[in-house]
């Protein structure tokens, strides 16, 4: 089905424009909440992206993506497998956030952490509210931006879902849009090729601004994200999870019990810690998994970022895979 919607693309185009192998969300979620690991979702992706790739696509293009730990771990089995420029598409809702309870800012510094050139956002909404989100992400954010908006907002008539909004209203939108240095900008829902045409018609070949990198230290939960260095003040790191200074996390460890930790991350964050440091370095414990572990238990226990502490590069490696933010790394 893929290579045949390849071939029938590449012919209706002529070569006229870029074709994109365009990748939805599986429908369920990673662990811890669903069953699908890390390696699982990884390697579903890798394989739908060499298929498109093999079949001639130009782009690969995740879209309509509601969970930030399923879209990096996308995003990763794409630079693996392919050289093509890489589009990652989340959509958010009304208050500004994905499903999963991400907002732009948070989502974007992830996914340019790992190295996205192409960020952005589908579905979900009109161009007016896609605006109002982008205010405060341009200066952090230094990736293309790809705005795909909505014909406005769905409503229900006559038991048919429509969109009101016209071409022409979605263009003077698209030209408030422009204003946040978009580089890449469509539609979604509602928007019909009158749409897509008009936007060539007065955008095509404009030049964007292009953006200076911000300065400082950018980290990122899955759902909050926190500024060190450059002006932005002082990060206070929360250093109690940490074996080689606290007697009953090691005896915790060695029982494979995390209560313990569990308590001390939630009185640290409560305490005002920014960043929350995690190490299991300790004799009589396989650090490597019980970092990850950790990580596991504490992505959705905390919101503050964390600060992967380890002298062993196995041991961060498996942790940031199973960390859906981005870490500093200690």
């Amino acid at each position: 089905l893929n290579e045949k919607a390849v071939e029938l693309a590449k012919e209706a185009a002529q070569g006229r424009v870029y074709i994109a192998g365009d990748i939805g969300p599986t429908g369920v979620f990673m662990e811890p909440l669903g069953k699908i690991t890390f390696e699982e979702m990884y390697n579903i992706y890798k394989e739908q992206v060499k298929i498109l790739f093999d079949a001639g696509v130009d782009i690969i293009n995740f879209e309509t993506m509601v969970d930030i730990s399923e879209l990096r771990v996308a995003v990763l089995a794409a630079f693996d497998t392919c050289d093509l420029p890489v589009f990652a598409n989340l959509t958010f809702d009304l208050n500004g956030r994905t499903l999963t309870g991400s907002d732009p800012l948070s989502a974007f510094n992830i996914l340019e952490g790992i190295g996205c050139k192409y960020l952005g956002m589908n579905c979900g909404m009109g161009p007016s509210e896609m605006y109002n989100i982008l205010k405060g992400i341009r200066e952090h954010i230094t990736a293309k931006l790809v705005i795909q908006a909505n014909a406005g907002l769905p409503k229900l008539k006559d038991g048919k879902t429509v969109y009101d909004l016209s071409k022409e209203e979605y263009l003077e939108y698209a030209r408030k849009i422009l204003e946040y240095e978009v580089s890449i900008i469509g539609g979604c829902c509602g928007t019909t090729p009158d749409f897509i045409k008009l936007l060539v018609d007065n955008f095509k070949g404009t030049d964007v601004k292009k953006q200076k990198p911000g300065t400082g230290i950018v980290l990122s939960s899955s759902t909050k994200t926190v500024f060190g260095g450059a002006n932005k003040g002082f990060l206070k790191i929360g250093e109690k999870i940490n074996p080689s200074a606290v007697k009953k996390i090691r005896e915790e460890l060695r029982a494979d019990d995390l209560s313990y930790v569990k308590e001390l991350a939630k009185r640290q964050e409560a305490a005002g810690s920014d960043v929350l440091d995690v190490n299991a370095g300790t004799p009589g414990v396989n650090e490597t998994e019980m970092l990850k572990k950790i990580v596991t238990e504490l992505e959705n226990l905390v919101k503050i970022p964390l600060c992967i502490d380890s002298s062993r590069p196995e041991a961060i490696e498996n942790a940031l895979k199973k960390y859906p933010g981005r870490a500093l790394i200690n």
